[in-house]
């Protein structure tokens, strides 16, 4: 990314002001305990790397002063491994929607991260309500699958510059499998953040969105 670039989006999300209610607080809050725990860094980490990566090779969370995320956490990994392995640190961050601005956010915040750990990270966005419009879904929309069990993520290319990975998922990206049981585990992940209200009694009973909403209240 070129210099220009990089201040470029350091201006544009310099330049807002955090927009903070009471609903988005309590989600936060909900966010922040459910993203802490080792549970859910367990299925983060295996889902996103593979099951042969164990989350003791990320030891550390730091919470991200993100600018318009509603909450935003990054798995560090362990320095004494990270080079060796090629260990990229995983940012999840929890959105509103997904647009031009959200984008701007996660092509800077990417920079930053970069500059911190000397390797491109991966980005696990999960926005409430989706994109804003098809064309942010053409562009960096991520398609699911699994396939024997396995979680599998067939995402655009749009980040190759400035991020490992961006992965986007969507409760419309994941609505083929939230009714399968049992339920994948990041599958859960994503039901549990984006419509934890709104799941059937079924869904409620899946062993892992069990766990999850005990965490999520």
């Amino acid at each position: 990314m070129s210099y220009y670039t990089y201040y470029l989006y350091k201006y544009l999300v310099s330049s807002r002001q955090r927009r903070i209610t009471d609903s988005n607080t309590k989600l936060r809050t909900k966010c922040r305990r459910l993203l802490q725990s080792e549970k859910v860094k367990d299925i983060v980490i295996k889902s996103i790397l593979g099951s042969n990566v164990s989350k003791s090779r990320y030891p550390s969370f730091k919470e991200n002063n993100f600018n318009e995320a509603l909450f935003s956490i990054t798995y560090a990994p362990d320095s004494n491994y990270s080079i060796l392995e090629h260990l990229p640190p995983i940012a999840i961050v929890i959105q509103d929607s997904i647009d031009e601005t959200a984008m701007a956010d996660l092509v800077y915040y990417s920079t930053r991260l970069y500059e911190q750990y000397k390797t491109l990270p991966i980005l696990v966005a999960i926005p409430m309500k989706g994109f804003a419009c098809d064309k942010m879904l053409a562009e960096f929309g991520s398609d699911i699958s699994i396939n024997k069990n396995l979680f599998k993520v067939n995402e655009a290319k749009s980040c190759l510059l400035w991020a490992l990975h961006l992965h986007v998922f969507t409760l419309e990206s994941v609505k083929a499998y939230i009714h399968k049981s049992p339920m994948d585990r990041m599958i859960a992940l994503i039901c549990c953040i984006v419509q934890a209200d709104k799941l059937s009694e079924s869904q409620c009973q899946d062993p892992t969105m069990k766990t999850l909403l005990k965490l999520f209240k």
